[in-house]
């Protein structure tokens, strides 16, 4: 019993660095849905990136933070950092703020369909592919 829980956990956790190591890299949305109907979203005309780093960061094309940034009326300074991880297999981020405080924390599902990775949540679906693996 303990060696299948033992080899249980191995897998999981063995899984769960391959799907990291597939998500690290430099993604455009090709795709977003909500309540299961598309959903005009800025970023596939655009063509805005979304970036996983191997650090853990998380990186919006800088026109997406710009425009978040004039929306908010806020200074670049206070836009958030953002970093992923791999929890419950799903996607978390985290913001945070320019002295390094944490702000708050959001998890979407995700899942590979092909090339194509999946994210979202009970609302909103988005679809990715991979441009470039940095």
């Amino acid at each position: 019993m303990v060696f299948f829980f033992f080899t249980s956990e191995l897998e999981n956790k063995l899984q769960s660095q391959k799907e990291r190591e597939r998500i690290i890299g430099v993604w455009v949305m090709i795709k977003s849905e909500k309540d299961g109907k598309p959903r005009f979203d800025e970023s596939i005309g655009e063509k805005y990136t979304y970036a996983y780093k191997k650090n853990g960061d998380f990186i919006l094309d800088f026109r997406i933070v710009r425009n978040q940034v004039e929306d908010a009326d806020m200074s670049i300074m206070d836009y958030p950092k953002i970093k992923w991880s791999i929890v419950n297999k799903n996607i978390e981020y985290k913001a945070f703020d320019s002295n390094g405080r944490f702000l708050g924390v959001t998890s979407d599902f995700f899942y590979f369909s092909g090339d194509t990775l999946v994210t979202g949540n009970a609302v909103l679906t988005s679809y990715y592919l991979k441009i470039s693996e940095k």
